[in-house]
């Protein structure tokens, strides 16, 4: 039996060498990492006793043996070998995070070294829940040659510039409008808080409320009651055909507000919602409403499914449930979204007032301090320390 030892940076490149030194027939005894990258011994004309020694016992015994199995180096590379490449595949994984935490440290400690005010910015950035682009993004327009509280001041008059807001006003303007979004973010509770301040400003005859909710137990019997409540009439289109009617019939009315089923941005029958609403002779401006309390990940994945629609802006409610406005802040940005107006509580229709970027701002700030007590150091080392540069494994 023949023996030797190859060590290369990586195992294909081992296998390689085995391959082209000793053939096809060469078997793995055995691998492991080592300084210079991986280390496999490999063998030879290699034969196992045991196995011999009860073949000659068969054959003593009269007994017909066994055919006599080899094992090559192909069987090793599909066989006996992949769940060691595959072990030795998640130790180089784990090593790279490894090596990745101990950079992320290192550049985090650096900037605070370097740039202590960039660094503090940044702490108080993340403090206020956004996205970490967006963190990356502000620190990077202020200047940090000032006091703390001028430096701060300026990344949030940056913030304040960066929120989009939506130039048209429903109440004024009025038009018909469509409220879409996922389920149980209030869409229902927000048609009809727009229905009563309309009505208070230009009566009871300018506006009328159709429901497209042919889905959910009692969601139409709810906008039923907000109609006989607010003595407004409540019409119901189940297809877009009847929807076209329905339009054409309260073509006197000011304002048509359009109260949509809810749906999740991964439901198969959203393309036929979009639909709908697409076609047809008259134009009718689309509101995504969103939960303030829901987390930014989600937020993300709903307004770029959303986006498919000619969206006009944004209603955020829920901001008396809402941890922290952060994520919210950071998906409008990112999608260019327009925020229209904001519901701070149930009461219709006191609770619903136009989006200020100012006023979100403020709240901001007020969530920050509770959000902060959360951020050490390693968070934000995985954060803003992380390169871009390693290799991928």
């Amino acid at each position: 039996m023949k023996i030797r030892r190859f060590t290369a940076p990586d195992v294909r490149q081992a296998i390689r060498q085995v391959r082209e030194a000793m053939g096809a027939d060469a078997v793995i005894l055995s691998n492991r990492s080592v300084g210079e990258g991986v280390e496999i011994v490999a063998a030879t004309d290699y034969e196992d006793t045991t196995p011999k020694q009860v073949l000659n016992s068969q054959r003593r015994d009269g007994a017909e043996p066994l055919p006599e199995k080899r094992t090559s180096f192909a069987d090793q590379r599909g066989g006996s070998q992949e769940p060691i490449l595959l072990e030795m595949h998640q130790e180089m994984k784990n090593l790279r995070n490894l090596v990745e935490t101990q950079l992320s440290d290192l550049a985090w400690g650096e900037i605070g070294r370097r740039n202590p005010s960039k660094a503090q910015l940044l702490r108080r950035l993340m403090g206020l829940d956004l996205a970490s682009d967006l963190c990356q993004q502000l620190a990077a327009q202020v200047n940090n040659e000032g006091a703390p509280h001028q430096i701060w001041q300026q990344a949030l008059k940056g913030l304040t510039d960066l929120i989009p807001i939506a130039n048209d006003d429903i109440l004024s303007d009025g038009g018909i409008i469509a409220l879409v979004g996922p389920t149980g973010v209030g869409k229902t509770t927000s048609v009809a808080k727009l229905a009563a301040r309309f009505a208070l400003c230009h009566g009871l005859h300018s506006v009328a409320l159709v429901t497209t909710d042919c889905f959910r137990i009692g969601a139409q019997e709810q906008l039923h009651t907000y109609g006989r409540i607010l003595g407004i009439p409540v019409k119901v289109a189940r297809d877009q055909q009847t929807l076209q009617e329905t339009l054409e019939y309260l073509a006197d009315r000011r304002l048509v507000l359009i109260d949509t089923a809810g749906m999740s941005q991964r439901d198969m029958h959203l393309t036929e919602q979009f639909t709908m609403l697409a076609e047809g002779t008259l134009e009718i401006r689309n509101y995504l409403v969103l939960s303030a309390a829901t987390q930014f990940s989600v937020l993300d994945e709903v307004v770029r499914k959303f986006n498919r629609i000619d969206l006009a802006g944004c209603i955020l409610t829920k901001l008396d449930e809402a941890a922290s406005l952060g994520g919210m802040v950071s998906a409008a940005i990112r999608h260019h979204l327009p925020l229209a107006y904001v519901c701070d509580g149930q009461r219709v229709p006191e609770d619903f007032s136009p989006a200020r970027a100012q006023n979100i701002v403020h709240l901001l700030s007020e969530y920050a301090h509770e959000q902060e007590k959360g951020l050490t150091d390693e968070v934000l080392a995985q954060t803003f320390g992380r390169g871009g540069a390693y290799a991928h494994v």
